[in-house]
């Protein structure tokens, strides 16, 4: 969780602290357990919060989360596979 506040992908916030804030939305999440590979290149489990699909428009502004990111912020991200 520290790296993703930390690059301002998650403000964690409790319920009635984030109804406090203008306009704010909200959007359903998950926190799965996924696997990770360590300094050691030891694969480790992780517990990860994630989105769910945020292409419904808001409750208020009408407008999907997708739609609102400014795409020219957004980190390089590289695809591939790989066998277990």
């Amino acid at each position: 969780m520290v790296k993703e506040v930390a690059r301002g992908w998650s403000i964690p916030l409790l319920p009635e602290h984030a109804l406090e804030i203008p306009k704010a939305e909200g959007a359903p999440h998950g926190f799965p357990c996924q696997d990770t590979i360590n300094e050691k290149g030891e694969i480790i489990p992780k517990d990860r919060p994630t989105h769910h699909d945020l292409s419904f428009p808001g409750c208020l502004s009408k407008t999907s989360i997708n739609s609102r990111i400014d795409e020219e912020e957004l980190l390089p991200t590289n695809y591939g596979h790989m066998h277990r």
